[in-house]
C-alpha cells in the first residue's frame, strides 16, 4: 500500500535536480518548513466556540453547493468548474477544520478516502476551490529523518497549510451569500451568537505567505513597464461642421514608462481573479 501523499506534492512535484554528491531537495517552490510562521497562516474561527466552529462549516457548505448549482445549470465548462465530485471533495475537505485553532493540513489521501474519489478529482477540486476564493494555501516541507550528513535529499513535501481569507480573496457576490449564510445559522443557537458574528473577521489572515504565482504578476507588470513605450499625445483634429477645433484626446496620456489603460485593466483583473487583491496592493508591497 503506497503511503499518504501530502495535497502539497500532489498537484505535481518538482522534479530532482543536481549530482548525485549534492541532489537537490524534491521539494516544490515556496515551501516553507513546518515550524516557520509563514507555514502556520491558521486563524481560530471567531472566539473559537463550538457553534462558530458549526456554522462557519455549513455556510462554506452551503456556498460550495451554490455554486455546483450555478456552474451546472449556467454550463459552465471551464477548467475550474464545481462539479458534484468536486463539490463533495471540498465539502468533505471543510469537515477536517479545527474551529478552535483554524487548522486545516489533511493529506489528499485523507481526502480521497473520506470523499470516495480519486486523486485526480482532488487534486482538481482544490484547484477549483482556490480559485473561486474559497481558501487558499501555503506549501510546506519537513526535514527527513537520518538524512541529516548523507548525500541525498535533506528534505520532503508535506500537506499544505489550507486556510480562509473569505473577504479578500472571495468574489464579492460569493462573500455576501457566504455571510448571509453564516448569519443564519448563528442564529439558530440564539441571539448572543448573531450578535458577535463579526468575531469571525478574525479570521481573516494577514500573516500568510503569498500565493506561488504571485511573483509572476511582479514580473508581468515590471514587463510591462519597460516594454509599453509613453502613448503620444493625439494632435488637435480640424474643425468640422458641429464640432470645434483644437478638441484633444479624453482619455489621459499614461506616464513614460507605464502601461496603457488598457492594459492595466487586464492586469487589474488578473489580480484580483487570481489573488483577489488589486495591483495596486500587490506593486506596493513588491514581490516576496
Amino acid at each position: 500500500m503506497s503511503a499518504a501523499l501530502p495535497i502539497g506534492a500532489a498537484i505535481g512535484a518538482r522534479k530532482q535536480r543536481g549530482s548525485a554528491d549534492n541532489p537537490t531537495d524534491p521539494v516544490r517552490s515556496y515551501s516553507y518548513d513546518v515550524d516557520d510562521r509563514r507555514a502556520q497562516p491558521w486563524r481560530r474561527i471567531g472566539g473559537g466556540l463550538i457553534q462558530e466552529g458549526i456554522a462557519f462549516r455549513k455556510a462554506m457548505k452551503r456556498v460550495i453547493d451554490e455554486l455546483e448549482m450555478a456552474h451546472t445549470k449556467g454550463g459552465h465548462r471551464g477548467a475550474y468548474r464545481i462539479t458534484a465530485d468536486r463539490a463533495i471533495v471540498l465539502k468533505k475537505m471543510v469537515d477536517f477544520l479545527d474551529h478552535k485553532t483554524g487548522q486545516l493540513d489533511p493529506s489528499w489521501e485523507r481526502l480521497a478516502d473520506a470523499s470516495g474519489r480519486g486523486r485526480g478529482t482532488v487534486d482538481r477540486a482544490l484547484e477549483a476551490g482556490e480559485r473561486h476564493g474559497l481558501f487558499g494555501h501555503v506549501r510546506r516541507s519537513v526535514k527527513i529523518d537520518g538524512a541529516e550528513g548523507q548525500r541525498r535529499p535533506q528534505r520532503k513535501q508535506t500537506s499544505s497549510a489550507i486556510y480562509f481569507d473569505l473577504q479578500r480573496r472571495m468574489a464579492p457576490d460569493i462573500y455576501a451569500s457566504w455571510w448571509k449564510h453564516y448569519l443564519a445559522e448563528l442564529a439558530k443557537f440564539g441571539r448572543w451568537f448573531k450578535s458577535r458574528a463579526r468575531r469571525i473577521l478574525s479570521t481573516f489572515n494577514g500573516d500568510a505567505a503569498p500565493s506561488p504565482r504571485e511573483p509572476k504578476v511582479h514580473r508581468l507588470v515590471a514587463r510591462a513597464r519597460r516594454e509599453v513605450p509613453p502613448q503620444p499625445a493625439r494632435m488637435p483634429v480640424e474643425a468640422r461642421p458641429g464640432r470645434p477645433a483644437n478638441i484633444e484626446a479624453e482619455a489621459p496620456t499614461p506616464a513614460p514608462g507605464q502601461p496603457s489603460a488598457a492594459l492595466r485593466a487586464i492586469l487589474e483583473r488578473t489580480a484580483r481573479n487570481a489573488f483577489g487583491r488589486s495591483l495596486d496592493e500587490i506593486e506596493n508591497e513588491g514581490p516576496k
